[in-house]
């Protein structure tokens, strides 16, 4: 998880496997004495302190006609921010402590506008996009072949070129135990390395399958196979193959259907385009 600064600076980072943190980043020229890091390049005091102070004001609204009177109370917030202690402080207030009060801005999500010094400069600051939440999975699970050879993308592609979608996953025996024929078999080719992180070994009979199936199907088949007992119910390879086969079929599904002999080539082009990833099928993991 990498943290960057409004303006897109690099700020610190940090490495996270399996919900424990291992290691953090820091910038080029990062001083990891921490009392050094509070004085700037002029000897400057730049330990200082800064806190958010709401203040509420009531204004209350008294109308007087024809012998009554109606009141009225509303509740106006503002707030700013407050910093106290080094450089700031002790260039403003008698006492250092005091502090300076900058507006605060609340009414986009940007924050206020303000100005650059010294020229006065509007100053608008960069939009920054929203971070990317990674589901938890298990690195034992998405890396599991079950004791089947792990190809990679080009195997599958040179096996399957020109094959249509009924034909490839119809190589195996069908095992079909519902109305739902989510059973069938898969291709001979069944786990391929991601190839944007071959540490994760992807299920394509679970890509291409339940993936064509939908998201209600395939969860409510990971729900069925828990409660047979079966050891791949929730097993988060299913689910990191399942939501790349609804990803597949949403973008590439119209495209299968007036040239079904190019499927395996349309796959090859998505599983190596990040845009097609999200919380659950993103690679930034297990690395």
């Amino acid at each position: 998880m990498d943290i960057w600064t409004y303006d897109e600076r690099y700020f610190v980072g940090f490495i996270i496997e399996d919900g424990q943190l291992t290691a953090t980043k820091h910038p080029e020229g990062y001083d990891f004495n921490q009392n050094a890091r509070k004085i700037g390049l002029n000897g400057e005091n730049l330990d200082t302190t800064c806190k958010h102070v709401v203040s509420i004001t009531t204004v209350v609204t008294i109308v007087s006609a024809g012998g009554s009177s109606h009141i009225s109370y509303e509740n106006e917030t503002s707030v700013h921010m407050v910093c106290s202690e080094g450089s700031l402080g002790n260039n403003h207030g008698s006492n250092g402590n005091t502090g300076i009060t900058y507006p605060f801005n609340s009414g986009d999500d940007r924050g206020g506008g303000g100005t650059s010094t010294p020229n006065g400069q509007p100053y608008t600051p960069p939009k920054v996009k929203a971070p990317l939440i990674l589901k938890k999975m298990k690195c034992s699970d998405l890396s599991n072949n079950h004791n089947e050879p792990s190809n990679d993308q080009w195997s599958f592609r040179n096996s399957n070129y020109g094959l249509t979608y009924n034909e490839i996953i119809s190589q195996r025996e069908n095992r079909s135990w519902s109305f739902m024929n989510s059973q069938q078999g898969g291709p001979n080719i069944r786990y391929i390395s991601d190839p944007l992180n071959p540490k994760i070994i992807i299920d394509l009979r679970h890509l291409l399958i339940v993936g064509k199936l939908g998201r209600a199907a395939g969860e409510s088949i990971e729900i069925v196979q828990w409660i047979k007992n079966d050891p791949s119910g929730y097993d988060d390879q299913d689910f990191y193959s399942n939501e790349l086969g609804y990803s597949f079929f949403q973008h590439y599904g119209e495209a299968i259907k007036y040239n079904p002999n190019a499927i395996a080539d349309y796959l090859i082009s998505f599983l190596n385009n990040p845009k097609f990833r999200n919380s659950v099928s993103s690679p930034e993991r297990c690395k």
